[in-house]
């Protein structure tokens, strides 16, 4: 595999062919993480119960406020680079590398410090059921331990997808996900080490891709080579970086904050609802892919051709982008709709789970339709380094209006338990038009990021 040969050069040739092609294995690596994460609660459930389905569905939920910093920032990095790309400024790229990656590696240890140091507190305020806690607990401080391998990951993958090599990423993540299974059947169906094995054999397996993709980028990538005498920050970049990555950052923590709240809110309607929602947000994570991965295509797509104006290329990636995901999406949405006990029924025989799951999964899973199209717009938006507008689309989104409705719908009307459901529709419906309001208006055409000093 040669990453010279599999950079591709956005600005140039058949949209939807470049598009798709770029944007393909990108959803097959998401796909390799779903069928894991999916696999994953299979066996805890069937081991476990509901208890260990709300254990990892809840540690999961604050472990992925933990990566979503990472992912936030590596989508940061790969504007950046994206951008250095179409400018022709390639030299400048390690210095980029470099300033993220150290600066990163600051955050996750503070992160590990304190999520260890107050993982009890943090679970109490979040009502977790007495039976699920100690297992939640126990996955939450095993799963922080791997925090430095998944942080310095996304930042060689950040760099990949702005350089356009999005092909080595899902061959790491297909050798990751097979050996995260075995070691998940090894640790909690064999040795019986509940929660805890899980966790464990997921860091091993997110190791096992660090190092995967570590040997990849000092043996073939030709822009950038990791020297530990080079490893420093810049200024300029640490500047620059932040200016994109921090609204990222804002919006991706605090709106999975919001969804702890939620999930707050959800666990106290019960150990079978809570297990309910665990297992449709499985579900719901094969259903956004479409969606996410065009958002991340579409983020390097717009950052190689906005330095050289290439509006209308880049409107024409959005289309196709949209046409695509929208697609898959209703797809999955039909399957929803028409089979929503067997689905459930795969992840627990408990049948309290699935009475209470089938009505919700009927009405929640309606917000795939809004979401897939509003990630595609964040991807163009974000492309072009106006992340505050995503930012404050998703903070009144994910506060003001989807918890706010699930408050409100749950609490103040006969929905109840459902009417958490539908404020997951209500939520990305008003993203999705704020961002469509700013592209409409043209604005992000004027450049965001600085390229020079």
């Amino acid at each position: 595999m040669d990453a010279t040969l599999d950079i591709k050069n956005l600005t140039e040739g058949p949209v939807a062919r470049k598009l798709y092609r770029f944007a393909l294995p990108i959803i097959c690596t998401n796909l390799l993480q779903a069928v894991y994460n999916l696999v994953d609660m299979l066996i805890v459930g069937r081991v476990l119960g509901s208890a260990g389905i709300t254990s990892v569905n809840v540690g999961g939920q604050i472990v992925m406020v933990v990566f979503s910093i990472i992912n936030a920032y590596a989508i940061a990095e790969a504007v950046l680079v994206g951008q250095l790309m179409g400018a022709k400024s390639e030299k400048e790229i390690s210095r980029v590398v470099n300033t993220m990656l150290l600066f990163s590696l600051l955050i996750a240890t503070g992160l590990i410090v304190c999520l260890i140091g107050f993982s009890g507190p943090l679970l109490h305020a979040m009502n977790v059921p007495e039976e699920a806690f100690a297992g939640t607990r126990t996955y939450l401080i095993v799963y922080m331990c791997g925090t430095y391998f998944v942080y310095i990951y996304n930042i060689l993958y950040g760099l990949l997808r702005g350089i356009g090599n999005s092909t080595a990423p899902m061959v790491f993540a297909c050798i990751s996900t097979g050996v995260n299974i075995a070691l998940d059947v090894l640790f909690v169906v064999v040795l019986r080490l509940g929660t805890g094995g899980a966790a464990f054999a997921t860091i091993l397996s997110q190791a096992l891709s660090m190092i995967l993709m570590i040997w990849f980028v000092q043996k073939r990538v030709t822009v950038y080579h990791f020297l530990l005498k080079e490893l420093r920050i810049a200024k300029n970049w640490l500047r620059e970086s932040l200016r994109v990555g921090l609204p990222q950052i804002c919006q991706f923590v605090l709106t999975n904050i919001s969804f702890l709240l939620i999930s707050a809110l959800i666990n106290s309607y019960g150990v079978n609802a809570s297990a309910a929602v665990g297992a449709i947000n499985k579900i719901y994570t094969f259903a956004v892919l479409p969606g996410q991965a065009m958002m991340s295509a579409l983020v390097t797509m717009t950052a190689q051709n906005l330095p050289g104006k290439n509006y209308v290329r880049i409107r024409k990636g959005l289309g196709f982008g949209i046409l695509l995901s929208a697609l898959i999406g209703f797809g999955v949405w039909t399957v929803c709709q028409l089979f929503p006990g067997q689905l459930l029924s795969a992840f627990t025989s408990e049948s309290g789970v699935i009475a209470v799951g089938i009505p919700f999964m009927r009405i929640f899973i309606w917000c795939v339709l809004v979401e897939n199209v509003m990630f595609c717009f964040n991807g163009q938006l974000t492309g072009a380094g106006y992340t505050q507008i995503t930012m404050v689309a998703s903070l009144i989104s994910a506060f003001a209006v989807r918890f706010g409705f699930a408050y409100l719908l749950s609490q103040a009307t006969p929905l109840g338990f459902n009417g958490i459901a539908y404020a997951y529709i209500i939520g990305p419906a008003f993203q999705l038009a704020v961002a469509g309001l700013f592209i409409l208006s043209g604005r992000w055409k004027k450049p965001r990021v600085r390229l020079q000093e």
